[in-house]
């Protein structure tokens, strides 16, 4: 493991570039890194924008506020049909395209679902043959059908690990997070 004095002494050799590269990337760092890192853009006068950036993508939610949180994001309009009521966080299997991750309401959910087993028998057909993996993909979408609950937490773990500095500057804004859970539409 580096010293603290060597990456105090690295991030004093690097370039403005490189020093901008690691705080658009810092999530992971220790602690001491990001303190030096952000002391180097201070003394720098880089844009104080990347100080934000690292202190937002490095935050870590306590269990309470990441709960109050998803709650939130659970009581947002469904980004299907409009309606006010419970969403939930879930992975669409598609085998014509990577698994996709989504939120939406039990109605929807269950929508897209059929969808889903619709797309993937019709992909199967088609060349290339995928009809060997349609009876895998079909159990893996009616058991997604079956527990949709408990998908959740898997969804909201991996938004939280992609979308942490989004998640941490705008927890408070209802209509900030609308737009966010809106990217994670399904289109089928």
């Amino acid at each position: 493991m580096i010293s603290v004095e060597q990456i105090k002494e690295l991030y004093a050799s690097y370039s403005d570039n490189k020093i901008i590269d690691i705080a658009k990337n810092s999530k992971g760092l220790r602690s001491e890194a990001i303190d030096f890192l952000n002391k180097e853009i201070d003394r720098r006068k880089l844009d104080i924008r990347f100080v934000r950036k690292v202190k937002f993508e490095n935050y870590l939610f306590t269990e309470i506020e990441k709960q109050e949180l998803i709650l939130k994001l659970k009581n947002l309009v469904c980004p299907y049909c409009q309606s006010n009521t419970n969403l939930f966080g879930v992975e669409f299997i598609n085998t014509g395209k990577a698994n996709t991750a989504s939120i939406a309401c039990e109605d929807c959910f269950k929508n897209i679902n059929i969808n889903s087993i619709l797309s993937n028998f019709i992909h199967a057909l088609l060349p290339p043959k995928d009809l060997l993996f349609f009876p895998f993909s079909l159990i893996s979408i009616l058991w997604n059908q079956g527990n949709f609950g408990n998908k959740d937490e898997k969804f909201f773990k991996l938004l939280f690990e992609e979308r942490n500095a989004f998640l941490v500057q705008n927890k408070g804004n209802i209509n900030r997070l609308q737009v966010l859970i809106n990217k994670y539409k399904y289109e089928y």
